[in-house]
């Protein structure tokens, strides 16, 4: 399975698809490890239900965080407004 999600990533970074510094093993590894990461970290105590613990994991890895509307920059944060 590494191998062929690994030539996918490849295949898509030729199509322009994938961004070229993604390293395609890092990716795959990514990939199919994302689902047993949830299990642990987020079903098992109960955080979210196995669908979205996956789904939310999924759409971080291949979006990743950022709001493609969001600002470009910002400035510092105010002291105090940090959440701890």
């Amino acid at each position: 399975m590494q191998d062929r999600l690994r030539a996918l990533v490849e295949l898509a970074q030729n199509l322009g698809v994938v961004r070229r510094e993604i390293n395609p093993t890092v990716a795959a590894v990514s990939l199919i490890n994302a689902p047993h990461w949830a299990a642990d970290r987020l079903v098992e105590p109960g955080v979210l239900d196995e669908k979205t613990a996956v789904e939310q994991i999924l759409d971080v890895l291949l979006y990743g965080l950022f709001d493609p509307n969001g600002p470009a920059e910002v400035g510092p944060v105010p002291p105090g407004s940090q959440r701890s």
